[in-house]
């Protein structure tokens, strides 16, 4: 019978062992996927930074050719632009098409900051996975332990139960019962 219970232990050791490669294949998986997405967030938060610094600059271009267009149509009018009512005209302009150019810096720094704060996360998760892919096989190792010196001592026993062939429960019932018969030996 001993040699079927080592054929169990083996299979078993087996088993946990896979099952430990296996979480350590995972978990290191998983944090090659976390690294590879950080990456590619980073890759797009320096997409986006160049998309606003282009944007940025056509608003500003556009600004500069309209409030042109209006310093023209104002001279060819014949209408003197460096006081009155012309001028406030061109800087209420000149403000708006400004304000409209920050506006497109903003939008795109804030898609920009997002995928930041995912490359952030994202490698965050990839050092939580590395950790986790030492942890959890380790975890499932330990938690096996107790089977595995169970059988094994069963294997080593008469009778499947330590040198006395009784279990745990057994031999702590015996001596209780010794000391229930003999009070003195405490």
């Amino acid at each position: 019978m001993a040699g079927l219970e080592t054929v169990a232990l083996f299979s078993q050791i087996v088993s946990v062992g896979s099952k430990a490669f296996g979480e350590h294949q995972e978990s290191k998986t998983a944090a090659e996927m976390a690294a590879y997405n950080a990456a590619v967030s980073r890759q797009a938060a320096e997409t986006t930074a160049k998309a606003g610094e282009i944007e940025l600059y056509r608003a500003r271009k556009k600004a500069a050719a309209v409030l042109g267009a209006q310093r023209a149509g104002y001279a060819k009018a014949g209408v003197r632009t460096n006081f009155g009512t012309p001028l406030e005209v061109m800087a209420e302009s000149a403000g708006e098409l400004e304000l409209d150019a920050l506006m497109t810096e903003f939008n795109y720094k804030t898609q920009q900051n997002q995928y930041l704060a995912q490359a952030a996360m994202d490698d965050y998760a990839a050092k939580q996975h590395r950790i986790l892919s030492y942890l959890r096989p380790v975890t499932t190792l330990l938690s096996e332990a107790p089977n595995f010196a169970t059988k094994l001592n069963s294997i080593k026993s008469p009778g499947g139960y330590g040198k006395s062939g009784l279990n745990t429960t057994q031999r702590l019932a015996q001596k209780d019962a010794y000391y229930a018969n003999n009070p003195g030996r405490r």
